[in-house]
Parts: structure tokens; sequence; C-alpha cells
């Protein structure tokens, strides 16, 4: 019975942990009592700090009650972990305080100086990577005005230690600037490719564009869908996945265009559960790209129309990117 709890326990947490209050945990027989605080997990053992030291204790030795004790235990800890990482040190600016000097810099950053200082949309297609439906898609995104204008100032860009890289491959480039008339600091990361014929930026995914806005496909149900999203790990159990804490990993996504917040989940003990659970554990947003299917996890569509379903939850099918670059 404890394999059912091994999913939640043993994917991705850590080997020491912050001091937990004490438990108390019954054997599967119901005949012996142990008041311990939950240490650490490793496999399928969990370790406890006892009033006679600190003893490694296989989970099969547990009954259910105390297995979903121990789980509730592990969660808090690897969250007061998150809470601790959450500092200015994982803001992705850190550490790039000093910009790369003008007339020192690689083409990359070259590449995406250029498309910073242009003015128009007009001006930015022949910068950025050209895809069957790029040039429309940031038409569509700039209100079908090819003549909008920006006049960016101030610009600073870091590149993050790599300069250069194989054709077809993208760097990472980070950027900041004031608008005309403005005194708000503007902070983007960009994905700048080399193409083989020079760099240029990687449009679709610096911008976190979805061909499908995220708003209209909560909006109609629309079933499977691959998005770029902003995720960060979550607690939020709820609909069909309210009983699927131990089960499932649950995600809170984001776009950048208005299509606010949905929230995603995934077995824990997939494959790409795991590596989902591992980007995520330090408690921060991360650039993914998924795909996702309004699907319960018993494998029921969600969007029968029943007044159970919410447009607001969705199951995570697979990991399409690390980031938001998508490979051609």
């Amino acid at each position: 019975m404890y394999k059912l709890f091994l999913g939640f326990l043993s994917v991705a947490l850590f080997p020491t942990l912050l001091m937990a209050e004490p438990i108390m945990l019954k054997d599967v027989t119901g005949k012996f009592e142990l008041t311990a605080e939950v240490q650490s997990l490793v496999g399928e053992t969990v370790e406890l700090k006892t009033s006679d030291g600190v003893k490694k204790i296989p989970l099969s030795v547990f009954d259910r009650e105390s297995l979903i004790k121990i789980a509730v235990a592990v969660w808090q800890l690897s969250k007061s972990k998150q809470d601790s990482m959450n500092s200015p040190a994982n803001n992705p600016f850190s550490g790039l305080e000093n910009q790369v000097p003008l007339g020192a810099e690689p083409e990359s950053v070259s590449a995406l100086r250029r498309y910073q200082e242009s003015n128009t949309v007009s001006e930015r297609i022949p910068l950025v990577v050209q895809r069957p439906a790029t040039v429309s898609n940031m038409k569509t995104l700039y209100d079908g005005n090819n003549g909008r204008t920006w006049d960016n100032r101030e610009i600073k860009i870091y590149l993050k230690s790599v300069s250069e890289v194989p054709v077809g491959k993208t760097l990472e480039v980070y950027s900041e600037w004031k608008g005309l008339g403005s005194d708000i600091v503007s902070k983007n990361l960009y994905y700048v490719q080399n193409t083989g014929k020079g760099y240029k930026v990687d449009w679709e995914a610096s911008l976190g564009f979805n061909p499908i806005p995220l708003k209209t496909y909560k909006a109609n149900f629309l079933g499977s869908g691959t998005f770029r999203l902003d995720c960060q790990i979550n607690d939020y159990y709820n609909y069909q996945f309210r009983n699927s804490r131990l089960s499932h990993l649950s995600i809170k996504m984001k776009d950048l265009h208005g299509g606010g917040f949905i929230y995603g989940y995934i077995s824990r003990t997939t494959p790409i559960g795991k590596r989902i659970q591992a980007i995520l554990m330090d408690g921060q947003f991360h650039r993914l790209t998924l795909k996702l299917y309004y699907v319960g996890p018993d494998g029921k569509l969600l969007n029968d129309g029943s007044s159970s379903t919410n447009s607001n939850i969705v199951s995570i099918t697979d990991l399409v990117s690390e980031s938001w670059v998508i490979p051609d």
C-alpha cells in the first residue's frame, strides 16, 4: 500500500531538510507507535528524529494514516525550502550587473541591440527568425499596425557567459531599457538564434507567443493545445483533481498576453512529472512550453459541459521544451 505514496514522497526531494514538528506514527499492525520529526526522504526510506536519535525506517513499515502524515510533513519541508530560496539571488538578472560594452559586443548582442533600437514593426521584421506565420503573428499582436513605433532608450544588454553557439542553436540574452517619457525600467529575457546567416531574435520565444491565446483556449474548452507559459509549483487542488494531492503535481501557469492563470496537473511518477518537479522545486516561476489537454486524472474529458468542470483546471500531457524555444 505504501507504494501509492512513493510518487509524492520520493521524487526530487531534499536529502537534508528543515526541522519539522513531531508527529505520531503507527506501524501496519497498529500495535507500535512512534513520535518523531521527519528529517528527509531517500528512495523508500524515511529518516526520522526520535528521542533515541536519528533512525532510517522503510516506508513499508507504516500504516496508511502515518504515510499521509509523512507525505504532508515532506511537503511542508519542501515548501519551507522553496520559501527560503525566494530571494533576489534567484533573479535572472543577478550576476549580470556588468553589461557588454559597446564596441566589444559579440554578434548575438549586436543582433538584439538592433532589434531593441528599431522604431517600427516593419524595421523589426527582418531582424527576427522567419517562420511561416511570424510576420502575420507580429502584425496581429501589435494590433495590425505596421507603423507602430518604439523609442527605447538607455538600452543595456547582458550576455549569459556564452557568446557563440552552433548554427540552429539559441542564446539567452537579457536586456533592460526605458521607454520614451518614462523612468520605468523594463526587463526581458530574449532568445537569439544563430541562423547561419547571422544572429536573429527568436520573436515567438522571446515574447512568449502562443498561436492560440490562453484566454481563447480556456473560453472555448479547446481540448489539446501547446503553450509557452510561466510555471510555478503550487498546492491548489480542486474539481476533478480535488483528491489528487498525493498522486499529481499542481502547477500554476500564466501567459504574458492577458490569458490569466490556469492550473495544470501531471502525475508525480511519470518521467515528465519528475522532470517538471525538479525544474520547479525552487519555488520560482520558470519558462516552460507545455502541451495541455482538458482531461481528468481518470482519463475522462473535462470539457463535457457539466457543472463540475472548470476551464482553469487542465492536465499537462507533455513537456515540449524546458524554455520557450521550440525546436524547428
